[in-house]
C-alpha cells in the first residue's frame, strides 16, 4: 500500500511492521449530527445511565457491568439503565433483572442508518459506559461509544484499554475505571455530583468536536489521498 490508515496507537503500532508509511486518524463521528440539549442536571433522581452497541461481541463486558450496576444498585438507587442493542440474547435482559422494570429500559436493535438516528437515544443519557476486557483484540478497538458518548455531552465512565485511555483524561473529559469497586465508586460519585456530570460532559463535546470528528480530520484524509494520486 502507498499509505496505510488506522483508527488507534495499538494499529499503529501493529501496521508499522509491514509499512514504513502509517498515518494515525482517529475514528471520527459527524459533529453535527449530535445535537446537545442542556438537560436538567439537578434531578439525581433521573439519572440514566446508559450501553449502546452489539451486546452479543461483549457478553464478557455484559456480564462485568451487570455486576457492578448490582453493587451500585446495593448503595444507591439513584438511577436508571437504557440498554440498547441485546439483539435478541435472552441473558442479557436477565442479566439485569435484579433492577425493577421502571429501572431499566432494554432495546433489542435499532436500525440507525447514521448517527443522527442514535443521537435521541445518546440525548437521553447523564452517563455512558465502556467497559472492556484487557486484551489484545480489545487494545486494537478505536473508542467509537467513546467518542459517541462524549459527543452527545454524556459523561463518560470507560476501561483504561486500548484507544479508550488516549481519548478520556480522568476526572477531566470523562473517568476511567478498572474492577468492580473502581466502577461502582466512579458511578456513585457521578450520580451524587450534577455539576462534575455536566463539566465532564461539556469538556467532552469539545474533545470531540477539535479531535474526533470529521469536520476536524477532513483536511488530514484530504492530503493522504491527494498525495497518493499525485
Amino acid at each position: 500500500s502507498s499509505a496505510v490508515i488506522v483508527g488507534s496507537h495499538h494499529l499503529y503500532e501493529y501496521a508499522r511492521r509491514y509499512n514504513s508509511r502509517v498515518v494515525l486518524i482517529p475514528t471520527c463521528i459527524k459533529f453535527s449530527d449530535y445535537a446537545h440539549d442542556d438537560r436538567d442536571l439537578k434531578r439525581a433522581d433521573q439519572v440514566t445511565i446508559g450501553w449502546l452497541g452489539n451486546a452479543p461481541a461483549y457478553l464478557p463486558e455484559i456480564r462485568f457491568l451487570a455486576e457492578v450496576l448490582r453493587a451500585l444498585y446495593a448503595h444507591t438507587t439513584h438511577f436508571r439503565l437504557l440498554f440498547i442493542g441485546t439483539h435478541g440474547v435472552p441473558e442479557i435482559e436477565h442479566l439485569f433483572n435484579f433492577l425493577p422494570s421502571e429501572k431499566r429500559t432494554i432495546i433489542d436493535y435499532v436500525d440507525a442508518r447514521t448517527d443522527a438516528d442514535l443521537a435521541p437515544y445518546l440525548s437521553q443519557m447523564d452517563i455512558g459506559l465502556m467497559p472492556l476486557q484487557d486484551n489484545e483484540w480489545n487494545r486494537g478497538k478505536c473508542a467509537l461509544k467513546v467518542i459517541q458518548y462524549m459527543a452527545s455531552g454524556v459523561a463518560t465512565v470507560a476501561s483504561p484499554v486500548g484507544e479508550n485511555a488516549r481519548i478520556i483524561t480522568h476526572k477531566k473529559n470523562g473517568m476511567l475505571a478498572s474492577g468492580v469497586k473502581e466502577w461502582e465508586n466512579s458511578l456513585r460519585e457521578l450520580i451524587e455530583s450534577p455539576a462534575l456530570r455536566r463539566s465532564l460532559g461539556l469538556a467532552a463535546r469539545t474533545h470531540v468536536r477539535e479531535h474526533y470528528s470529521y469536520e476536524s480530520q477532513y483536511d488530514r484524509v484530504w492530503s493522504i489521498i491527494d498525495s497518493v494520486l499525485k
